[in-house]
């Protein structure tokens, strides 16, 4: 993917990351970032709406390490994808009925899109979302470590760049460690079925998990492309 891709559009790219930020700080799994926990414990809270933090992460879209980071996990994440079958649900999210199926259904319809274009604009939303509760999870495990090491440190400016949406701190931090980029890219891509089915459990309803040709068509009209 390159910056000049529909996916890239500046409207379509803050789109797709405001559905990762309202998956990302559901109050059911916001608790996972580091930040979040100890700003609630604290009673005070920094953290952009959904929509502020997607229109700042989405000016990194357009800088050419993080694109070819992106591009790379795709690749990565499109191979996974093909390995496996969306039939099972992410478990520990309480649903109704009605949004149990429509969770299962619209599983479906994103697996789909995934598997047939690289450029969709979901993979942003994926890849975004795998991104954060990767974050979340290295840095909570950093902080429960009796030892702090550097990469330890690393990945608590991450957790906080990514859950403030400090993009320049961000777009340094991802370059330059605690993971290399083509590292990092395997584990964004291999976590692209796990992102997928929380995804579903956590925003079953909206463009994301519509089938390819409507939601291609809401792209169009509501992005003008």
């Amino acid at each position: 993917m390159r910056p000049q891709e529909a996916c890239y559009h500046p409207t379509a790219a803050r789109a797709a990351l405001e559905v990762a930020a309202e998956a990302l700080f559901d109050p059911r799994i916001a608790g996972d970032f580091m930040s979040y926990r100890r700003q609630s414990e604290a009673e005070s809270s920094t953290f952009p709406s959904a929509r502020t933090w997607a229109g700042s992460l989405a000016r990194l879209l357009q800088r050419g390490p993080i694109v070819s980071l992106v591009d790379d996990a795709v690749t990565v994440g499109q191979a996974a994808l093909r390995r496996f079958q969306p039939h099972a649900r992410r478990a520990g999210i309480p649903l109704g009925r009605e949004e149990r199926r429509a969770g299962v259904e619209g599983l479906a319809a994103l697996h789909a899109r995934l598997l047939e274009d690289a450029h969709d604009p979901a993979w942003i939303t994926v890849i975004a979302f795998a991104l954060g509760r990767l974050i979340a999870a290295e840095a909570s495990q950093a902080a429960a470590r009796a030892t702090e090491s550097a990469a330890d440190e690393a990945w608590a400016q991450l957790d906080r760049a990514y859950a403030n949406a400090a993009a320049p701190a961000l777009e340094r931090l991802l370059a330059r460690g605690p993971m290399v980029p083509d590292a990092l890219a395997v584990r964004l891509g291999e976590r692209a079925g796990c992102a997928r089915h929380l995804l579903a459990a956590l925003v079953p309803e909206g463009a994301l998990f519509a089938p390819a040709n409507e939601s291609d068509a809401l792209t169009r009209q509501e992005f003008g492309l």
